[in-house]
């Protein structure tokens, strides 16, 4: 076992796209520190992405549900870990994200700066704008240097990606256009039904093969989605396991999804991407894949960050047209192309 001074516990943030994100933090500490172990604690769930990060030495799994408390469960990680680091880095600025690092007596608890949560953490920094520019800061209290900062790029097998398309009758080498409808931080963030709808059925003129992807939450928008092209769309909305997930959106010609956690597992596995935004900003919280295409209404109330909509219109949402996302969705597939020529 790697002794403390070369191990760096690291808390993880509990959704999906904050664990894909997350892989910015951890390239840029291999980056300082080469044989340094990075542990994360994160939710079960997590080690399908934890475990396609090579930076990562070890998934601590902790799982609490959103909005609970978990004394108990917090205590005994920690009891677990103790005095085997010296250093951890708390990516959630939640007061109860710190507890771990705190109990498990570690002697430097790095965090973003939060108020009363600064008593439990000993080492605070201010937090910039921008995922790329907060984890780096993380990373050093020093300015950013000048190599770029490594994207999320999730490792996957393609012999997996090949199976996951046949179980489901898909060939891995057609064009397969994925869509995303769900968005598990509220509803405001998700583009609407009838707009998805319309989607389908104009990508289905063009011959392409749909694919709807999401949570079991997500099922019945699945189908209303599928039932526009029934012939070229298949609901897999509930039918993954976020392993299976991964690998079939590593296979997809496109993903076209709102500001969501599928959307930056689609970027870590290098497919063109299709983002939606409303009411956040693809300023902060850009899908970081190389082919990618950003339809924002850019309305006065956005970007609100708000759960629901504070106004009630969605404007920000509406106003993103079917035809504009298609369109997007069609120069990706053509610059695609012409890449593959």
């Amino acid at each position: 076992m790697a002794d403390q001074d070369s191990r760096i516990l690291v808390i993880a943030q509990a959704w999906v796209g904050d664990v894909v994100l997350s892989q910015i933090l951890y390239a840029l500490l291999k980056r300082q520190q080469p044989d340094v172990s990075i542990d994360v604690v994160a939710p079960s769930w997590a080690g399908a992405l934890l475990g396609r990060m090579p930076q990562v030495s070890r998934h601590i799994p902790l799982d609490i549900r959103h909005g609970q408390l978990g004394l108990w469960r917090r205590w005994t990680t920690a009891r677990r870990l103790h005095a085997q680091y010296q250093q951890a880095i708390i990516i959630p600025r939640s007061a109860k994200a710190a507890l771990v690092p705190w109990a498990a007596g570690i002697k430097q608890r790095i965090g973003f700066d939060a108020g009363i949560r600064n008593v439990l953490i000993n080492d605070s920094r201010s937090r910039p704008p921008g995922i790329l520019a907060r984890m780096a800061r993380l990373a050093s209290p020093g300015p950013i240097d000048s190599n770029p900062i490594p994207h999320p790029n999730l490792e996957v097998d393609p012999r997996q990606t090949a199976s996951v398309f046949r179980q489901w009758e898909m060939a891995p080498d057609e064009t397969v256009i994925g869509l995303m409808p769900g968005a598990a931080y509220g509803r405001a963030k998700q583009w609407g039904e009838a707009s998805f709808v319309r989607l389908a059925a104009l990508l289905a003129e063009r011959g392409h093969r749909i694919c709807v992807i999401g949570t079991a939450e997500d099922r019945s928008l699945g189908d209303s989605i599928v039932q526009a092209a029934p012939e070229q769309a298949v609901n897999l909305c509930g039918e993954t396991t976020l392993d299976q997930a991964v690998h079939l959106i590593s296979g997809l010609a496109a993903a076209v999804c709102n500001d969501s956690g599928l959307m930056h597992v689609a970027a870590a596995v290098n497919t063109p991407v299709v983002g939606i935004y409303g009411p956040t900003s693809p300023d902060t919280h850009p899908p970081l894949a190389d082919a990618r295409k950003i339809c924002s209404a850019q309305t006065l109330c956005s970007p609100c960050h708000q759960r629901t909509c504070p106004y009630g219109h969605h404007a920000c949402m509406t106003h993103i047209t079917p035809e504009q996302v298609c369109e997007a969705t069609f120069s990706l597939l053509n610059d695609r192309a012409a890449l593959l020529q």
